[in-house]
């Protein structure tokens, strides 16, 4: 049911945007009583929080420790191209755009504990691929010039910025193919400038 209630609610905060939105239009859409709708969840913020949970890690990738140990036996510059390009796979994905695209649209609305934890949602997100990066630097194949978590962002900033440029739910194919051109070229100039070659 909590599935069926955030799909009802994604397209209800597109639809109305975030003010707009109530608890009881959400009850009626889902199709159950606004009182039922409160033993799910405890108002439109834990709502709107739970979308945002969902579409955070999406803007990193939900699986990105799996996707480093699914890689990590390549090679260092092989690893992080496979790592971008399986994390970017998604966003081509309508439902991920959807969220997405609710997430940048309704930011400068979002009460300050939303907010907050979205971006503490972003960080932890992040840790595994500082994790692996910092591990890569202390094998000597990886730039030391700076921190890790500097290289983190170095990597994932840019392709957030593709993303919203190229890659929302009403792009263009021609939008689309660009982005994915643009996504493949940003990951082979940082590996070219990050990946010591032994």
């Amino acid at each position: 049911m909590k599935e069926r209630i955030l799909e009802e609610a994604l397209g209800l905060f597109l639809e109305k945007g975030y003010h707009g939105a109530s608890m009881r239009l959400l009850a009626r859409r889902v199709g159950i009583q606004g009182s039922s709708l409160y033993n799910h969840y405890q108002n439109k913020e834990t709502i709107f929080s739970a979308l945002l949970e969902k579409a955070a890690p999406q803007l990193l990738g939900s699986r990105l420790n799996e996707m480093i140990q699914q890689f990590k036996d390549q090679s260092p510059s092989q690893s992080i191209y496979s790592l971008v390009m399986h994390l970017t796979e998604g966003w081509f994905l309508e439902n991920e755009s959807r969220l997405f695209l609710l997430m940048i649209r309704e930011s400068p609305l979002y009460a300050l504990n939303v907010r907050t934890h979205l971006g503490q949602t972003i960080q932890k997100s992040l840790l595994p691929l500082t994790n692996y990066i910092g591990h890569l630097q202390k094998e000597g194949v990886f730039s030391s010039d700076f921190p890790a978590d500097f290289f983190s962002w170095q990597l994932v900033a840019p392709l957030a910025n593709l993303r919203l440029n190229y890659l929302l739910p009403n792009s263009s194919g021609e939008d689309r193919s660009k982005g994915r051109e643009l996504i493949e070229l940003h990951v082979e100039y940082y590996i070219k400038r990050n990946i010591i070659s032994k």
